[in-house]
Order: C-alpha cells, then sequence, then structure tokens
C-alpha cells in the first residue's frame, strides 16, 4: 500500500472512533435528561451491609422501625403489632429508560419481638 493510501485509512479509522465517542456521550446525556439520576442510589448489598451493621439479628422490633423512620428514600412502615413479619420500601434505588428499582425489606421477627431474620431484594417496575 502506498504511504498517501495508508494515511487516509487513519484518518477513516480516527474519524469512525471520534463518531462513535460522541454517540456514546450523547447517549449518556440523554440517559441522565429524559431518565434522570436515581433519588436514592444504592443496591441489594449496599443495604444488606448497612442492615448488618446497624440492626444485628437479635434487635428490638422498636430499632428496626427506628431505622425504618430515618432510613432515606424509606416509606413509613405500616405495622401490625401481632405480625411477626413486615416490610419496608425504598424507592428509587435504580433507573434506567424503562424500569425503576426498588428495595423491598421483610423483617420477620419472634415471640419475644426481637429480630430472627431480614430478607433484602429488588423490585424492578416498569411499562
Amino acid at each position: 500500500m502506498s504511504r498517501r493510501r495508508i494515511g487516509r485509512s487513519w484518518r477513516v479509522l480516527l474519524g469512525l472512533a471520534a463518531g462513535l465517542v460522541a454517540l456514546m456521550a450523547l447517549g449518556w446525556a440523554f440517559d441522565a435528561v429524559m431518565v434522570g439520576f436515581p433519588e436514592n442510589p444504592a443496591t441489594v448489598e449496599q443495604v444488606e451491609a448497612e442492615l448488618r451493621a446497624a440492626l444485628p439479628i437479635g434487635s428490638t422490633r422498636a430499632a428496626v422501625v427506628d431505622w425504618a423512620r430515618k432510613r432515606r428514600g424509606a416509606n413509613p412502615p405500616v405495622m401490625n403489632p401481632s405480625s411477626s413479619i413486615f416490610g419496608v420500601k425504598i424507592r428509587d434505588t435504580s433507573r434506567s429508560l424503562m424500569i425503576r428499582g426498588d428495595i423491598r425489606i421483610d423483617f420477620t421477627f419472634g415471640a419475644d419481638d426481637r429480630l430472627v431474620d431480614r430478607k433484602v431484594r429488588q423490585l424492578l417496575t416498569g411499562p
């Protein structure tokens, strides 16, 4: 190949790479503007770590309710005092073009009103 042809090939390749980078930047900007960012960004793993530190197994029901009331993004817990299970939902933890993610935490209490189990899972809501 001649030098001129090689130089032209590199310019075309560089132009394609620049176009790809610009397209990716536009896609990110579209996602940020049209979809927005989650109000309470968190993953299931982060919430589980937070719960392990703040509410170890054996915590009282009052401590769990207090944590749920103070946790940013968590809906206020609605409890039936006679129920051994209640749930808390942390809203808007992740977002994409068509799906919003929430995190649901189910707390289970024993007969002595102490925490015996908790389950953390992601809920996806879409069209």
